[in-house]
């Protein structure tokens, strides 16, 4: 198995990060890779999965979603995700919330978001 790790704070003067990691479980080894996207944010606070191909021969797709990007601000922030596979949905809950420009709180909304349609 492996596990994925995408962007968040890589030292302790808040330096936030695009890096993409992968964890190989069986050898123990974290291995550095290079997203096949250019459009890609250093973000913290979000989540991300790593979505199986709906077809035979697809590839996976990486979905990062929600948290601080340097360049944009903050969306959702802290929350938790989990993706089901039997509906290929991404369940999104709780975590903070812009209200406004300069106010922000805990939020109790939950999300569903269709992988293979790209909409919530």
């Amino acid at each position: 198995g492996k596990i994925y790790m995408y962007g968040g704070k890589i030292d302790s003067t808040g330096n936030v990060t695009s890096q993409l990691w992968v964890f190989h479980i069986q050898n123990q080894t974290w291995v550095s890779l290079s997203a096949r996207s250019q459009d890609q944010w250093a973000v913290v606070g979000h989540s991300a999965h790593v979505v199986p191909p709906l077809l035979e021969g697809g590839s996976p797709v990486m979905l990062v979603f929600f948290g601080h990007c340097p360049l944009y601000g903050y969306g959702g922030y802290g929350h938790s995700s989990v993706f089901d596979p039997s509906s290929r949905a991404i369940y999104i809950h709780g975590g903070y919330k812009a209200f406004s420009a300069n106010k922000c709180g805990l939020a109790g909304d939950l999300y569903k978001y269709d992988v293979d349609r790209s909409r919530w």
